[in-house]
């Protein structure tokens, strides 16, 4: 399982939001740390996730938010995998019609965007299927 501490930010009757507690060396808060700077480039937006509210948690609260790997790993698969594999078959298909570089670009260019939307569409559907059953919240505090 992956797990991260989470804060419950705010609450309705039946969802929560919840945002990261910050984890790691801390580095991050004295600036010492190229990541950090690198972070600060592209500002400090804090991501937040909304979620069903079983637990009847409040704002403030502290806890537990639980992801099964093999989960993770599918959705690896389909945001980058997905396209790659599009692309390439793609470009190997349009390869035997044609030796043209740019005809193949173009191809590749397509297949790729094909790839993107296809695995946003598979997301979409498993997203509705599952319905926020892949997310696991314990209260800690």
């Amino acid at each position: 399982m992956i797990t991260q501490i989470v804060e419950v930010v705010e609450t309705t009757a039946d969802t929560m939001t919840v945002k990261p507690q910050q984890q790691g060396c801390q580095s991050c808060s004295t600036g010492s740390c190229g990541v950090s700077n690198i972070a600060r480039l592209f500002g400090n937006r804090q991501h937040q996730l909304r979620l069903i509210n079983t637990s009847d948690f409040k704002a403030g609260e502290l806890a537990e938010l639980s992801l099964d790997e093999s989960i993770f790993m599918r959705s690896v698969v389909l945001q980058y995998l997905l396209p790659l594999v599009s692309m390439i078959l793609s470009v190997m298909l349009v390869s035997f019609v044609t030796s043209s570089l740019v005809i193949q670009l173009i191809v590749a260019i397509f297949g790729m965007a094909t790839g993107v939307y296809l695995a946003r569409y598979l997301i979409k559907q498993n997203e509705h299927r599952l319905e926020g059953r892949h997310l696991q919240v314990r209260r800690i505090s």
